[in-house]
């Protein structure tokens, strides 16, 4: 009795196993180029592995990128994932760099991969498709070919010469568009005039006197610069009484007329005052008619 019931379990194992469905659904691999691979060339490579419910691919274990063997690395590896109605599908995209040399045409493989799936109970390891390829040498070994117009193996050809002259035409319009702008200035601040006009030579003047003399002295010359330039651009002497029909004569300058009153009023201290008077507050006073010059200069270039 004893013997009919271990015989009637060993029949059932096989059925056991039999009803249990099957973890992968597919398992293939393809190879974008797998002849022809010579040194440093790259491989890529999809691995499809569709899984049935509910096994799902351990992602972790497929490793990260680095040497498969002294030959070989992985350079990068991406999956994605494909839920289905009844399976999970998994398309694995690798890319290895191929580092052997062989001096003929020989069928290398990559080791291969266990992975592990998850998800249904113990896990279990399968392994991946092998990649196999066909490595290709670089030069004949048979001995080198020559054709009519010399060996075999030729130099690299050289670039193709390009013709600068349209570069160099380009270059002189952009230079051209350039320097007009700064020319036209230029002549608007009469740097091409024989003779400066009278404020922008007083203003060259005053900008080129010394820093380190008497400051009562410079400041005089200073005031006198500014005097001789109102002088020469009305034609006549300005006093501080001709000073309305200066502006009058002259409009553009008509948003100095206090800066201009305060000139005047300066320079008759330092002129005519006491010594106390022409000798106080001079810095602040040079620095004015400095100011008072160069706006006089500006306006003078835009009149």
């Amino acid at each position: 009795m004893r013997i009919a019931r271990l015989l009637l379990l060993l029949a059932l194992v096989p059925l056991a196993h039999a009803a249990e469905p099957t973890a992968v659904l597919r398992l293939e691999r393809a190879v974008e180029r797998p002849f022809g691979v010579m040194l440093g060339d790259l491989v890529h490579t999809d691995v499809l592995i569709e899984l049935n419910h509910p096994w799902r691919l351990d992602v972790a274990s497929l490793g990260g990128p680095g040497a498969r063997d002294y030959w070989v690395d992985l350079v990068a590896q991406s999956v994605r994932e494909e839920t289905l109605p009844e399976s999970h599908r998994y398309i694995i995209s690798q890319t290895y760099q191929m580092f052997h040399f062989s001096r003929e045409s020989k069928a290398v493989a990559v080791p291969p991969v266990n992975v592990r799936l998850i998800g249904g109970g113990e896990p279990m390891l399968v392994t991946l498709p092998t990649l196999e390829v066909t490595s290709s040498p670089l030069i004949e070994t048979a001995g080198l070919r020559r054709v009519e117009q010399g060996y075999y193996m030729r130099p690299d050809s050289r670039p193709p010469l390009r013709d600068p002259e349209p570069h160099r035409q380009r270059a002189a319009l952009y230079t051209l568009l350039a320097v007009l702008p700064a020319l036209l200035l230029a002549w608007q601040a009469g740097w091409f005039s024989r003779q400066l006009r009278p404020f922008a030579r007083a203003w060259r003047a005053v900008r080129r006197q010394p820093r380190d003399g008497a400051q009562l002295t410079v400041l005089r010359a200073a005031l006198l610069h500014l005097h001789r330039a109102l002088d020469e651009t009305a034609g006549r002497p300005v006093f501080l009484s001709d000073l309305p029909g200066f502006l009058e004569g002259f409009p553009a300058y008509a948003d100095l007329r206090s800066r201009l009153e305060a000139f005047y009023a300066d320079s008759r201290l330092v002129f005519f005052g006491t010594q106390d008077e022409a000798s106080s507050s001079v810095a602040e006073r040079l620095d004015a008619a400095r100011d008072l010059l160069a706006r006089l200069a500006r306006v003078e270039a835009r009149a």
